[in-house]
């Protein structure tokens, strides 16, 4: 089982709750902390726990009296520290597909409906893509961010028009996701890209991969697009 620890938090409150039960049962599994867990004043002060609430969830992750109230822990004893314990409803979310991180790298001019249909498609099938105008706030630093998600990420779809390769922000993508160790890269031509231009483009190497490749704008070859790329997760409609 890969370690999901350092993927990307969710924003939806109740799937933060199911990434931090889910998180404590791999850690649990894995002996990197035991199921029996010890809150003093509402925080973890277990080592290993501690750690990985540090640098995952910033001190800041679901509370106690929520992991209770929803049965991913119960108390197997009162006091200071409050010793809790994993439930078995923890530890079954094992048993459903890890945490998948998807990163849709695009170019505005060329792309943005394509990336932006993607995106709503993969959110209606339960997954949590990453998309710069949905994904990045005010205030935060964004090439740093941008960086951090790719190369986090599981999953890279490239969406790739005539002009995608010449844009610098692209071909930085592109390069964080290739050097990245198993991260799987999808590119998805579109637009009048076709695979054969792969070869004189600056990324060669994208030949190599098994693209997603529709022919034209019409909703019936992007519909077929959407299908494949579906069958990268096993879904289909």
């Amino acid at each position: 089982m890969d370690d999901p620890l350092g993927l990307p938090l969710p924003k939806d409150p109740i799937q933060r709750i199911q990434r931090f039960a889910y998180d404590l049962a791999w850690g649990a599994i894995n002996e990197k902390w035991d199921a029996s867990l010890n809150y003093f004043r509402g925080d973890l002060t277990d080592s290993g726990p501690r750690q990985y609430v540090q640098e995952v969830w910033d001190n800041q992750p679901p509370a106690l009296g929520l992991m209770l109230a929803l049965g991913y822990m119960t108390i197997a004893r009162e006091g200071n520290p409050i010793v809790v314990q994993l439930t078995p409803k923890t530890f079954e979310l094992l048993n459903a597909p890890p945490p998948v991180s998807i990163f849709i790298s695009y170019r505005r001019s060329v792309s943005s409906a394509l990336a932006l249909f993607i995106w709503s498609e993969l959110r209606l099938d339960r997954f949590t893509p990453f998309l710069d105008i949905r994904g990045i706030d005010p205030g935060d630093e964004w090439y740093t961010l941008l960086e951090r998600r790719v190369k986090s990420s599981n999953i890279f779809i490239a969406c790739i028009g005539p002009s995608t390769l010449q844009s610098e922000y692209c071909q930085r993508e592109i390069h964080w996701a290739l050097e990245t160790p198993n991260t799987r890269i999808i590119p998805v031509l579109h637009g009048g890209f076709a695979p054969d231009d792969l070869p004189g483009s600056p990324f060669p190497e994208l030949q190599l991969k098994n693209v997603i490749y529709i022919p034209e704008e019409t909703a019936a070859a992007i519909y077929t697009g959407m299908e494949q790329l579906r069958g990268v997760f096993g879904l289909f409609r």
